[in-house]
C-alpha cells in the first residue's frame, strides 16, 4: 500500500510538472478582489441575457503554440463557492490598426474544455461573491509574432444552488480601479457591437486580467538553412524533406513564415534554394 501511494504521488507530481511546463506568453495581471465588475456570460433564463464577451489585444514576440487561457471572475450569491460554469468559449481575431478585426480561430458558439477552481478569495466584502480561476484549453493554436485580439465568454448555470432563483448567477470579471491605460472592449455578441471598457469615474480605458500559456516554437536564423552555413541551398533539401515528413513544427522548414510546415513551404524552399 505504501509503495502504491508513493507511485501515485510521484505520478501526480510528474503529471503536474508536465502541465506546469508551459511558458507564460502573455500576462496583463492576475485577479483583483476590488474594482469595477463586468458581467459576461449568458444567464439564458433571465429577461435580458448577459451576453457580453471580454475583448482585448495581446502581442507575441516569437512563434508560439498557445495551450491555455486563464481568466478570473466571481458569481454573485453563490455562497457554496462551487463553480456554476457550464461552458467556456474563446476566439481569436486579427488586429487592424489597433482594433479587433476578423475571426481566424475559435468560436463564441462552440465550447472548449475548461476547469474552474475557487481561489479562496471573494469580491469586495463578505462571502457571497467567490472568485474563480478558469483555465480554458486552447488546443495548441500556433501563432506567428504579432498583435492579435482575444475574446472570451462563459456560460453559467442560471439557478443559484443555495436559493433556487434564476437571476444574477452570471460570471463577472473584475478590472482594476484606478484602471491601467488599456484598450479592452466589452463585445455584445448578439448585437455585434463593441464598446470600450471605460472606468465610469474617469472614462479611461481598462482591461480584464487574463493570462496566455503555451510553448515557444523553434526558430531558425535563416529559413531553410539546415546545415548552418548561413544560406538556403539545394544541399539543405534532404533535411527539409525530412522536416516536412516529420509531422512536427520545425522553424527551419517554415519558409513562408506562417507558423505551419506544409506544402506551401515547398514552393518557398525552391524559390530560396535555387
Amino acid at each position: 500500500m505504501l509503495i502504491k501511494r508513493a507511485l501515485l504521488a510521484f505520478a501526480g507530481t510528474f503529471f503536474f510538472s508536465l502541465i506546469a511546463a508551459a511558458d507564460v506568453l502573455w500576462d496583463n495581471g492576475t485577479f483583483v478582489t476590488s474594482g469595477i465588475s463586468l458581467s459576461i456570460g449568458w444567464n439564458q433564463t433571465a429577461t435580458t441575457p448577459f451576453r457580453y464577451a471580454i475583448t482585448d489585444d495581446f502581442t507575441l514576440t516569437s512563434p508560439a503554440k498557445l495551450t491555455q487561457l486563464t481568466v478570473w471572475g466571481y458569481m454573485t450569491g453563490n455562497t457554496s463557492s462551487e463553480s456554476q460554469i457550464i461552458d467556456a468559449y474563446a476566439r481569436f481575431l486579427t488586429d487592424v490598426n489597433g482594433a479587433p478585426g476578423d475571426e481566424f480561430s475559435g468560436s463564441l458558439s462552440e465550447p472548449r474544455p475548461f476547469t474552474a477552481t475557487f481561489t479562496g478569495s471573494y469580491y469586495s466584502s463578505g462571502t457571497t461573491r467567490p472568485i474563480y480561476r478558469v483555465d480554458i484549453d486552447l488546443g495548441g493554436l500556433r501563432l506567428c509574432p504579432g498583435t492579435y485580439w482575444l475574446q472570451f465568454n462563459l456560460d453559467n448555470n442560471d439557478i443559484r444552488p443555495q436559493t433556487g432563483t434564476a437571476t444574477a448567477n452570471y460570471f463577472t470579471t473584475i478590472v482594476p480601479l484606478p484602471p491601467p491605460e488599456a484598450n479592452g472592449y466589452h463585445y455584445d455578441v448578439l448585437g455585434n457591437v463593441y464598446f470600450i471598457l471605460d472606468d465610469p469615474n474617469t472614462g479611461a480605458g481598462n482591461q480584464a486580467p487574463f493570462r496566455l500559456e503555451g510553448d515557444p516554437l523553434p526558430t531558425c536564423a535563416v529559413a531553410g538553412d539546415f546545415d548552418n552555413d548561413g544560406i538556403c541551398t539545394p544541399d539543405d533539401a534532404p533535411d527539409f524533406v525530412n522536416a516536412l515528413l516529420a509531422g512536427t513544427f520545425d522553424g527551419c522548414a517554415d519558409l513562408n513564415s506562417d507558423c505551419e510546415v506544409n506544402g506551401l513551404d515547398v514552393q518557398a524552399f525552391v524559390e530560396h534554394a535555387l
